[in-house]
């Protein structure tokens, strides 16, 4: 089994039991994974599948990505599973035809594959309402998890009939091809700490964001939270001195030294707020040492698109440092799509997967990997040429 922990993700992943009398693969972890270092997964482009979940889009590109991946050594894919494409024709109404083709696709490359059960929107990077007005619908309130909102299932039941039907529809792939599942948790399937709006220009690092917990559910929580104390004026809205998107937190009345924080009602918000919100950064740290109790190992992903060999060493930095405490199994390289393909990145990569495979990453001889990686590029170049032309068309 596998737990993924992404740079800013939450997103959990379990990999998926091999059937009756299969041999374990190793990127499901144990003996054979340590024998062979860390495999290496490519993140598909997120259009892979037809907005009606029908087919492929561009089936040739993705043909011989799939073909060139393999051939640099890359262990498999993943891919999003998008909830908002497959269940698009009406509730429990499931399309999965364009996934399965692509499952088929990878097993005949002799790949396997991470599906990610994608919640919410594509693309968006946004985060909940707020309170100056803006409503973004990239993901669900979770304040509303339980309640029957959408024609009268609650998102956790849509959720739970979703991933059902998707184990259902996959059952040949599961545990051969399919060896890992993940489930999308909050924006751009994160849980995101601090909540921000990235995608309009709203947030800029290092900003301190802001609180969301203004869409009528999660007030609704509030209120009811604040009644229980008996304290119904703290149930109207949350912090009015607590800033705004780009403030630091000396300029803002709420989060300063000595602040609002620190009053009985800052207390008190701030512990339901926590409990609302999962406590995102401590959840990171809690799977990570639940999973290291229980022998489960920690998959990596880097979180934005890197083909330079800096950001590559300091993940075969990161991967060789997890591999002497035995908790990285896999590592997920985002993500496939011309840039990849360029040939000095593509060459990059190959040196990239070969370090990353390889017994022991830190031993590995750059030179020695440099020429593999030459040959690697120069055996591929017709099919990476190929690849490279078709996802820009």
């Amino acid at each position: 089994m596998a737990l993924n922990l992404t740079h800013q993700t939450g997103a959990a992943a379990i990999a998926a039991t091999p059937q009756q009398g299969e041999a374990a693969h190793p990127d499901a972890g144990g003996e054979e994974a340590r024998k062979v270092g860390v495999p290496v997964f490519v993140m598909m482009p997120l259009d892979t599948v037809r907005k009606d979940g029908s087919a492929l889009n561009r089936r040739k590109a993705v043909q011989a990505s799939l073909a060139a991946l393999k051939s640099a050594g890359a262990a498999g894919i993943m891919v999003d599973v998008w909830w908002g494409i497959a269940e698009s024709e009406g509730p429990g109404q499931y399309n999965f035809a364009g996934y399965i083709e692509l499952m088929e696709m990878a097993k005949k490359a002799g790949l396997k594959v991470q599906a990610v059960m994608s919640f919410h929107q594509c693309g968006g990077n946004v985060g909940d309402s707020v309170k100056c007005g803006r409503r973004n619908y990239e993901y669900i309130s979770l304040g509303a998890d339980t309640l029957p909102a959408l024609k009268g299932r609650s998102p956790v039941q849509c959720y739970a009939d979703f991933m059902r039907a998707f184990r259902d529809h996959m059952a040949p792939y599961m545990g051969n091809t399919i060896c890992e599942i993940q489930v999308g948790m909050g924006p751009a399937g994160e849980l995101r700490y601090p909540s921000y709006p990235e995608s309009n220009g709203t947030w800029s690092f290092p900003g301190i964001g802001e609180f969301q917990c203004y869409d009528r559910y999660m007030r609704a929580s509030l209120k009811a939270a604040a009644e229980a104390v008996g304290r119904p004026e703290w149930g109207n809205a949350g912090p009015e001195d607590s800033g705004s998107y780009n403030q630091w937190p000396e300029d803002t009345g709420f989060f300063r030294r000595e602040g609002g924080w620190n009053t009985d009602y800052g207390q008190f918000f701030m512990s339901w707020y926590s409990q609302a919100q999962c406590m995102p950064e401590a959840l990171v740290s809690q799977v990570a040492n639940a999973a290291k109790e229980a022998g489960v190992g920690l998959a990596g992903e880097n979180a934005l698109p890197r083909y330079d060999e800096t950001a590559h060493d300091q993940v075969l930095a990161t991967a060789a440092e997890k591999a002497e405490e035995d908790r990285m199994v896999a590592f997920t390289y985002l993500r496939m799509g011309p840039d990849l393909f360029q040939p000095d990145n593509w060459r990059r990569f190959a040196a990239f997967v070969k370090r990353m495979t390889e017994t022991g990453v830190r031993d590995v001889s750059r030179e020695q990997v440099e020429r593999e990686a030459q040959g690697v590029a120069h055996a591929t170049q017709g099919v990476v040429q190929e690849a490279a032309v078709a996802l820009c068309n």
